[in-house]
């Protein structure tokens, strides 16, 4: 581009013998652009907050690789040369067996409607240091709960609580309920609301007796260093052929696979309706743009008549519209920013059951404001393509005699 295209496009711009009107959609127009830079920026924040804060909690609690055996129940042990070769792999951080059942809670003295289905994790040293507890084991009468259930229940640590266990091998029609009283000897929290009140901790040898089992594990909890790099880690995995596995990643893996796929979704579509905003202030951009044509129609036949190509003409208007776009853009980023820092401040409580945090996470992540950035500025200059053209296609002699 030339100097003179840079200087013309400034001028008309931003000159103070424009008229009102004009003047004044160019300002609504910077400002919806600037409003829906912001609108986007802070959005995204609190969704890449949300989704560090929940990734690195589920990758603390969940397998990163789950491996079980095809048929349940038909090894007691795992397999000592897989766990050897698992602990051996430079890429692996922790492999456990996981002894894992499901069953019912309720208070020693509750009603029937007080119960509560619970994931029931056998304890040990392995399931300690995987889970980050403070303790490896507890006697055969005594149970860790999540404080999120136990605000749930209405217990308190050293109260009494029932877990009922159906046995998986009694008949469809003569399913056997076996009930252990157990007392709460601590409760747990793992800073994931959907785990606190859902799992308790009792003595391994307590629980393969509520269900008539043998078994040592259910499946092998495998914990990665890079737990996003689980998908490549699975397909390169070699199992025996008793056993199967699959990544967190997957959609199938119910605990996961959807959760993320679901996080995923809700940030694309959030940022596709608020980049309405933006589209919204693009139109304000063609009509500012339109009204600037039409007012330096004679402008616009001296430069054709003195040897301005079309070309010329055309990216003088375009460039006024850029130029509103990157105004927009650096105004909506300062504002963005600043609301980011603001929503901390406040400290707006969640309600951990419904959202599985306290409080409005925020992380700005500079890969989605360069995204934002870079969808304003092309949406902005996509809207100036039109009055640009338009003022390149004046005829200059009809411009000239236009009063």
């Amino acid at each position: 581009m030339r100097k003179y295209e840079f200087h013309l496009a400034f001028r008309y711009l931003f000159s103070r013998e424009r008229r009102t009107l004009a003047s004044v959609i160019t300002i609504i127009a910077t400002f919806g652009v600037a409003i829906g830079v912001a609108a986007l920026i802070a959005t995204l924040a609190v969704m890449d907050g949300a989704t560090d804060l929940l990734f690195g909690r589920i990758a603390q609690l969940f397998p990163h690789v789950r491996i079980q055996l095809i048929e349940p129940g038909s090894a007691a042990v795992p397999d000592a040369k897989l766990l050897k070769d698992l602990s051996a792999d430079p890429r692996v951080e922790l492999a456990v067996p996981i002894l894992n059942k499901f069953g019912i809670i309720q208070p020693a003295r509750g009603l029937e409607s007080d119960k509560e289905p619970i994931a029931i994790f056998g304890l040990d040293a392995g399931t300690a240091r995987l889970f980050g507890l403070k303790r490896d084991n507890i006697a055969t009468n005594e149970i860790l709960v999540g404080d999120a259930l136990a605000r749930k229940l209405n217990v308190k640590e050293g109260d009494t609580v029932q877990v009922l266990a159906v046995n998986p091998h009694s008949g469809a029609t003569t399913q056997q309920i076996k009930v252990a009283k157990l007392r709460i000897v601590s409760l747990f929290s793992m800073g994931f609301n959907d785990f606190d009140v859902q799992s308790v901790f009792m003595n391994g040898d307590r629980l393969r007796e509520l269900y008539h089992g043998t078994e040592q594990f259910d499946y092998i909890h495998v914990k990665l260093k890079e737990p996003l790099g689980a998908k490549a880690f699975d397909e390169q995995l070699v199992l025996p052929d008793a056993y199967r596995s699959w990544d967190w990643s997957n959609p199938t893996y119910s605990e996961t696979g959807g959760f993320f796929a679901m996080l995923t979704f809700q940030k694309f579509l959030l940022f596709a309706l608020l980049l309405l905003i933006i589209i919204v202030a693009a139109f304000n951009i063609i009509g500012t743009l339109i009204l600037m044509v039409n007012d330096k129609t004679r402008e616009i036949g001296i430069l054709r008549a003195i040897g301005a190509h079309q070309g010329a003409v055309a990216r003088v208007f375009l460039l006024d519209g850029m130029l509103v776009g990157v105004v927009g853009t650096i105004v909506g980023v300062a504002l963005g920013l600043i609301v980011c820092a603001i929503i901390p401040m406040i400290g707006v409580e969640m309600p951990a059951s419904v959202y599985k945090f306290s409080s409005v996470p925020v992380k700005i992540h500079w890969s989605s404001v360069a995204m934002v950035v870079g969808a304003a500025l092309l949406i902005c200059t996509i809207a100036s393509l039109l009055p640009a053209r338009h003022a390149s296609k004046l005829k200059p002699v009809e411009a000239l005699r236009y009063d």
